[in-house]
């Protein structure tokens, strides 16, 4: 197990770290980009989820190493004992590689600048970073029922059928694996 013997503590610490590597290293940049990327923000999203699968690749292959080194098969759903002696040393090795990781995530990932920053001295705004202002040519097209691009508050974003199309996508990739 790593640095404990005592399972529910295991079991506490891992789903503790998995939470907060999962946001801070997977949805703040997404989020973020999207406020330097506006325009660009499906690229930048892909961008980064790709990164994120092209890591579970590599570290398959730093799991495999480490854990199963020669390639011993399961039996009847079960590794050997070989194997499962060195899941220990497995988590030790991925927590130092990944701590440095999230590190480097927190140090170089912020937010874009608001809109009071994107001022001027002299009072003039610059054009936003957020999405270009629809003129008033544009919105003769719109129906009211059309959601502008805007920043939503946690309650408002409960709310929205995105976000609980979301959880249902990734309630059906846990239970898959």
């Amino acid at each position: 197990m790593g640095y404990t013997t005592n399972f529910d503590l295991y079991l506490v610490a891992y789903c503790l770290a998995f939470g907060v590597v999962g946001g801070v290293g997977y949805m703040v940049p997404i989020h973020h980009t999207w406020g330097w990327f506006p325009k660009h923000a499906g690229l930048t999203s892909g961008f980064i989820i790709g990164s994120v699968g092209l890591g579970s690749i590599i570290f398959d292959q730093i799991a495999i190493m480490l854990c199963n080194p020669n390639n011993v098969d399961a039996i009847d759903g079960v590794f050997p004992p070989e194997v499962t002696q060195n899941v220990p040393k497995f988590n030790k090795v991925i927590c130092w590689i990944l701590t440095p990781i999230l590190l480097l995530v927190i140090i170089l990932v912020f937010p874009a600048p608001s809109k009071e920053d994107q001022k001027t001295e002299e009072g003039k705004e610059q054009p936003s970073r957020d999405s270009e202002k629809i003129n008033e040519e544009t919105t003769d097209f719109l129906s009211d029922k059309t959601m502008m691009m805007r920043e939503l508050t946690y309650k408002e974003g409960i709310q929205t059928t995105q976000f609980w199309s979301l959880v249902g996508l990734q309630a059906v990739g846990l239970s898959k694996s």
